[in-house]
This record gives structure tokens, C-alpha cells and sequence, in this order.
């Protein structure tokens, strides 16, 4: 990836942080799925389910499916610790 590449994902990075930071809540559910996917606890393939949700139903239900993915991650984390 570019150094441009890198400043524009870092600056639409900060627009949706400072979004969330107003309240908007549906910036706030995608910087949760960003940091859920920095920090490796959810895959590739469950982000793809969860943007087909969100095209096919809507926001709520593909946030929703986040969630359940996210917490089923963090108990398998405690499983292993």
C-alpha cells in the first residue's frame, strides 16, 4: 500500500472516530467492526457475511451479526487463556 494510500485510510479512519465521537451510531458500529478486525477478532470471512447482511437487510441486522461473531470470539479467547 502507498504512503497516500496509508494518510487516506487514516484520515476516513479519523472522520468515522470523530462521527462516533458526535454520537453517530452507525459510525460507531463500523469503527467497532474496524477495531474488531485490527485486533484479529473477527475474519475475513465473517466481515463478508456481515457486509452481505447489512446490502441484503440492513445496518441493524449486519451489526447485530457482528456482535455475535465478536462475542463468540472473545469467549473462545477465554477458553484459551
Amino acid at each position: 500500500m502507498s504512503k497516500a494510500e496509508d494518510r487516506n485510510l487514516e484520515a476516513e479512519y479519523q472522520k468515522i472516530c470523530h462521527r462516533a465521537a458526535e454520537g453517530d451510531l452507525v459510525a460507531l458500529a463500523l469503527m467497532n467492526i474496524i477495531n474488531a478486525a485490527l485486533e484479529d477478532k473477527i475474519s475475513d470471512d465473517q466481515l463478508r457475511m456481515v457486509r452481505d447482511v447489512c446490502k441484503r437487510e440492513s445496518i441493524a441486522a449486519g451489526y447485530k451479526l457482528f456482535l455475535e461473531f465478536y462475542r463468540q470470539s472473545l469467549q473462545e479467547g477465554a477458553v484459551t487463556a
